[in-house]
This record gives structure tokens, sequence and C-alpha cells, in this order.
């Protein structure tokens, strides 16, 4: 119902502020706003196109308003208000609408360089994941190169390996075998020498005053300990080298 309002008179109510949708009741002619405490106008007012008088003395607008309402002294002056007053704030609405418009420009730009900037990153992420992969292929198929140049040469070396631990294992049983035959062979000569010593001590027990047979006694007594001696000292270098092949097995 208050759309239809024609005249309103609102002077001496002490108001210090009009509601900003004032604007809606365009059908509105005659405004009496006297004496109140306002100190600015409702762009709204930019709608009021049918006001035709208007009355806004003794407020508390600055010296920017006091221009566009003038002093309404009379019915005259108070028309002249209300077409400034209307004309300013349509001014100023333009004013806002433009700022508005071109804070939303800014803001639009702003998101579409941001959304460009993202889809760059995005497009640059994926440049790099599709270099990687072309970078791990190329890797895999030169391992793969690689691992076929060094298959014949690791079947050459494990043919060479197994030649070589079969003549260290052909060399051991020699060696094991020429062990057997040299063992059996210091064994007999073991014996002889133990055989002829027998022989002398028991010939020399029946002759115990022949000069002979303390002399001999003496020397068979030191072949025997040389013999044992150097039979020791060969078997454990024998030994030793026996070792020494089946280390390197």
């Amino acid at each position: 119902m208050l759309q239809h309002l024609i005249k309103l008179d609102l002077s001496k109510n002490q108001l210090e502020n009009l509601p900003e949708d004032i604007g809606k009741l365009q059908q509105l002619q005659h405004l009496d706003l006297y004496q109140n405490k306002l100190k600015k106008i409702p762009i709204s007012f930019s709608q009021l196109k049918n006001l035709r008088w208007l009355d806004l003395k003794e407020n508390n607008f600055d010296s920017s308003y006091l221009n566009i309402v003038g002093d309404c002294l009379d019915d005259k002056q108070c028309r002249t208000c209300a077409v400034n007053v209307v004309k300013a704030m349509k001014s100023a609405a333009s004013e806002q609408e433009r700022k508005r418009q071109q804070e939303l420009k800014i803001r639009r730009e702003e998101e579409a360089a941001k959304k460009k900037e993202e889809e760059m990153i995005a497009l640059e992420k994926k440049r790099t994941k599709k270099l990687e992969k072309e970078r791990r292929k190329i890797q895999w198929e030169e391992e793969q190169k690689l691992k076929e140049l060094a298959a014949p040469l690791e079947e050459v070396d494990n043919t060479r390996n197994v030649s070589v631990e079969s003549e260290v294992f052909e060399t051991i049983e020699e060696t094991k075998s020429s062990k057997s035959c040299f063992g059996s062979c210091i064994m007999a000569l073991f014996i002889a020498v133990t055989a002829v010593t027998v022989g002398v001590y028991f010939y020399c027990e029946n002759h115990s005053s022949d000069q002979n047979c303390i002399v001999l006694n003496q020397t068979t007594e030191k072949i025997y300990d040389v013999l044992k001696t150097w039979l020791k000292s060969t078997l454990e270098m024998f030994n030793l080298f026996v070792d020494s092949l089946k280390d390197k097995v």
C-alpha cells in the first residue's frame, strides 16, 4: 500500500537515517523531511521519478549535500530541491553502478587469470608426467639392450668359471692321488728304514763288542731322526698346498 503514497510528511521526527528502499515509493510526489537529523540521502532517491516537492531544511548534511539541497525557502526552491536531489542521486547511482561493474570486471579478470594459471599448471604437470613416462620407457629399453648385450658375456663367464672349477677339481683330485702315491712311497721308505734299523739292532745285540755296531747304531738313529723330521715337514707343506686349492674353489 505504501507504494501508492503520493504525499509523505516526516518533518520534526529526529530521524537520523532513511530506509534504503525508500525508492520503492515511486508514486511519491511530495516529501517533507524538515528539521530532522539526517546526514545522508539514500541512493534509492534516484528511483523517485515522480517526486516534485522536497524539503530538507535543518538537517545535519555536510557541505556537499547542502549544494544539492539548496535553501528551500519557498515552494519553487522546494521543487528545485526535489529535481536536484533526484538528479544527483541518479548520478551517484550511475557512479556506484559503474564502480560495481568495474570491480566485477576486475574480479572476473582475476578469476579468469587464476583459472588460466591453474590450467597452465595442470598442463605443465601433464607434460612433465608424460616426459617422465617417456624417460622411464627409454631407460627401460636401454636396460633391456644392456641385458641382451651382457647375456653372451655372462654365458662365457659362466662357462669359463665352470671350466676353471673343473680344472681346480681335477687338480685337487690329481693332488689327492699324488698325495696317496706320495704317502705310499714315504711309508715304504719309512718301513724300509725301520726294517734296516731293526735288523741292525738285532745284529748288534748279538755282537755288542763289534766296534762297527756301535757306529752303525749311532748312524742309524741319526738317519731315523732326520727322516722323521723331514717326513713331518713334507706332509705339512703338502697339506697346506691342498688346502689352498680348496679355498680357490
